[in-house]
């Protein structure tokens, strides 16, 4: 891809995602009884400074990093 500035860079396939251990997703969706989600799934971060009085949020896509998810990968 290209800017309108002329500069070249190229889009990782993971931007915006984020791997976690199996077992914590395991222990999430165990935690959660009836109500449970999906391996593959949304969250939500939140995080906010007292010092400076700035926060935010970030959503991103959260994916088990497991050895089925690895060899299926052409990028690892």
């Amino acid at each position: 891809m290209q800017t309108i500035s002329g500069d070249v860079y190229s889009i990782n396939p993971t931007d915006g995602a984020t791997y976690e251990s199996p077992f914590f997703s395991r222990l999430e969706n165990n935690s959660l009884c009836g109500a449970r989600v999906g391996n593959i799934k949304k969250t939500f971060f939140h995080f906010y400074n007292e010092k400076t009085g700035t926060g935010g949020i970030i959503k991103t896509a959260s994916f088990p990093l497991t050895n089925y998810y690895i060899r299926r990968s052409k990028f690892y």
